[in-house]
């Protein structure tokens, strides 16, 4: 009697060798689709968090401003109260922004990028980065990475975009900054 090779099932002989190969079969099959399809999926996540997408921006004024005595922070967002937000309007002030009670700030639309010195070229966000996670995961604020012009000025730009709950790292506010010409 010859015994089962395994790979092919022609080759066994009894009913029960055949069985037994059947089951390995499904077995490692199943193991390995479980396997790619972890590492499939898993990637295409990956590729998911890790992608920027771009925020469409645009210019409501720029405005002189005494910026001297704060170059701490490159820029920030004012937003809606319904977003735990660590600057306000009152950074403003601290800035030497000339007349900003004359804007129109619409946070119920709105969401208002303020940059210091520099003038903003783009705006893009991750799902990866991200702060205030809820359970551990979700994440409810984006950090913003934003492109500033490398020329400096003494002058601060505010820009708008759709309301979503952005802004800069507060921890390290140059860390997702880049200068462009």
């Amino acid at each position: 009697m010859e015994k089962c090779l395994g790979r092919n099932k022609m080759i066994c002989n009894t009913e029960e060798e055949r069985g037994n190969y059947e089951i390995w079969s499904r077995f490692k099959s199943a193991d390995y689709n479980i396997l790619h399809d972890t590492v499939h999926w898993g990637g295409i996540w990956m590729i998911y968090l890790r992608t920027f997408k771009s925020i469409e921006f645009e210019q409501v004024c720029e405005k002189q401003a005494n910026l001297e005595k704060e170059r701490s922070i490159i820029w920030f967002t004012l937003r809606s109260s319904e977003y735990s937000g660590f600057y306000s309007e009152g950074w403003l002030d601290t800035l030497g922004v000339e007349n900003y009670e004359d804007i129109a700030f619409d946070y119920d639309r709105y969401t208002y990028i303020v940059t210091i010195g520099h003038e903003l070229i783009s705006i893009e966000y991750s799902r990866s980065d991200m702060k205030n996670r809820i359970y551990g995961i979700f994440g409810k604020q984006y950090v913003g990475h934003v492109t500033l012009k490398e020329e400096a000025t003494d002058k601060v730009y505010i820009y708008k975009i759709k309301k979503m709950d952005i802004d800069c790292d507060y921890h390290e506010p140059e860390r997702d900054v880049i200068f462009s010409k």
